[in-house]
C-alpha cells in the first residue's frame, strides 16, 4: 500500500510540472531528404528532439519544464537557429527551403513569450531583410572568389555581418518599445551579452522595460551585469573602493595622481603574487613621475592579505574589505577577473580597464602618462 501511495505521489508531482508534451505541427516545403530540425534548451544546450524534415509531420516533446528553447533547421549549408518560447500546446510552423532566413517558421505558439517571439522575428525581418540579401550576395561572391580578390570580398562580407550584429540590437530596442511587459527582451539581451561597446545601449533598451520586467530575477541580473560593466567603462567616473588600509584608512580619491594604476589581487593567487615582483620594480620606475600603485584585495582571510604585503614589500595603497568574491570591488572594479588592471587619471576617469598580461602593463603606463602631460 504505501507503494502505491508513494508512486501515486510521485506522478502526481511530475504532473503538477508537466502538464503535458509540447506537439508541434510542421510544414516543410524544399528540403532534402538529409534535412533536420533540432529543438534545444536554451539554458543547457541539452538536445530535447532531432526530427528528419519530411514535410507534413507532426511530432511532440516531452518536457519536465517550460522555458526559452532554440530551434534548429539544417540543410547541408543552410542553418537556420530561431529563439522560441517552449511549454505544453500547440505549435503550428511553416518552413520554405527557398525563403530567406529571416523567415520565422513559428505560425501559432500557446504562450504569450512565444506570440511575442513572432512579434519581435517581424520586426528583426523587416530590418534585416536589405542586409540580408547583400549578405547572401557576398557569400556567394566569397565562394566565387580567387586569391586576386579574396580579402577584399572577405572584408565586405564582415562589414556586413557586423553591421547586422547592430541591427539586431535595433531590433530588440524596437521590440522593448513597444512589448515593454515582455520578459523576452531580457532573454535577448542576455544572449547578446554585456560589452564594453554595447552597456550603454542596453541600459537604454532596459529603461523602456515594465518595473514587473526589470524587477524579475532575469531582469535583476541583467542590470547587475549592465551596471558591472559601466562602472569598469573606459570614459566612466572610477566608482571607488570598499574597505580600508591596514592601517584603518578608507579610500579618498585625494591619493590619486597623475596617473593611477588600480589592479585587482588575491594573496593566495599564483599568477598575483608572480606579478608582485614586476610590479613593485615598475612602481619604483614610475613612482616620481606622477604614478601611483593602488592594490586592491579579494582577500577574505587579514593575516594572508598583510603578510603578502610584507613579504612581497608591496609599498603603495592596498585596501580590501575582507569579504573575498562578495566584496563590491570584486564586481565594481575587477569585474570577477583577478588579477584585473585599471588606469586613472587624476579626476578618477577611467582611462584603461582589462585583464592584460603584467609584461605590456609598461606600454600602456608609458602611453597614458604622455596623455596626462
Amino acid at each position: 500500500m504505501k507503494k502505491i501511495l508513494l508512486a501515486f505521489l510521485l506522478a502526481t508531482l511530475f504532473y503538477s510540472c508537466n502538464d503535458g508534451p509540447a506537439v508541434f505541427n510542421l510544414t516543410a516545403k524544399g528540403f532534402s531528404k538529409n534535412a533536420t530540425i533540432t529543438i534545444s534548451n536554451a539554458k543547457t544546450g541539452e538536445k530535447l528532439k532531432v526530427e528528419n524534415i519530411k514535410g507534413e509531420q507532426t511530432f511532440q516533446v516531452n518536457l519536465p519544464k517550460e522555458g526559452y528553447a532554440e530551434i534548429k533547421i539544417e540543410d547541408g549549408n543552410d542553418f537556420r537557429p530561431y529563439w522560441f518560447y517552449l511549454k505544453s500546446g500547440s505549435y503550428n510552423l511553416v518552413i520554405d527551403a527557398a525563403d530567406n532566413r529571416t523567415t520565422y517558421p513559428f505560425k501559432k505558439t500557446p504562450s504569450s513569450e512565444g506570440e511575442d517571439f513572432i512579434d519581435f522575428y517581424a520586426i528583426k525581418s523587416r530590418l534585416n531583410k536589405p542586409l540580408t540579401d547583400s549578405i547572401m550576395i557576398a557569400k556567394r561572391s566569397v565562394d566565387a572568389a580567387d586569391k586576386t580578390n579574396i580579402n577584399e570580398r572577405v572584408d565586405v562580407l564582415a562589414d556586413l555581418m557586423e553591421r547586422i550584429e547592430t541591427l539586431n540590437l535595433t531590433a530588440i530596442e524596437t521590440f522593448s518599445k513597444t512589448h515593454p511587459n515582455s520578459p523576452n527582451t531580457i532573454f535577448l539581451l542576455d544572449q547578446l551579452g554585456v560589452t564594453d561597446l554595447n552597456s550603454t545601449r542596453f541600459g537604454k533598451i532596459f529603461n523602456y522595460l515594465d518595473e514587473d520586467v526589470k524587477n524579475s530575477k532575469p531582469g535583476k541580473k541583467l542590470f547587475e551585469q549592465i551596471t558591472r560593466v559601466n562602472n569598469t567603462k573606459p570614459g566612466n567616473t572610477f566608482v571607488g573602493i570598499a574597505g580600508e588600509t591596514p592601517d584603518g584608512k578608507a579610500f579618498s580619491k585625494d591619493i590619486l595622481k597623475k596617473l593611477n594604476l588600480v589592479f585587482v589581487w588575491t594573496s593566495y593567487n599564483n599568477r598575483c603574487r608572480t606579478n608582485n615582483k614586476s610590479l613593485t620594480a615598475l612602481y619604483e620606475k614610475y613612482k616620481s613621475q606622477g604614478v601611483e600603485f593602488i592594490g586592491v584585495s579579494l582577500d577574505s582571510k587579514r593575516n594572508w592579505w598583510v603578510n603578502v604585503i610584507r613579504d612581497d614589500k608591496l609599498t603603495w595603497p592596498q585596501f580590501s574589505d575582507l569579504k573575498g568574491a562578495k566584496s563590491p570591488n570584486a564586481k565594481n572594479i575587477g569585474n570577477y577577473n583577478v588579477p584585473h588592471f585599471m588606469i586613472l587619471d587624476k579626476n578618477g576617469k577611467i582611462l584603461m580597464s582589462e585583464d592584460i598580461s603584467v609584461e605590456i602593463l609598461e606600454e600602456d603606463i608609458i602611453k597614458y602618462l604622455k596623455q596626462q602631460s
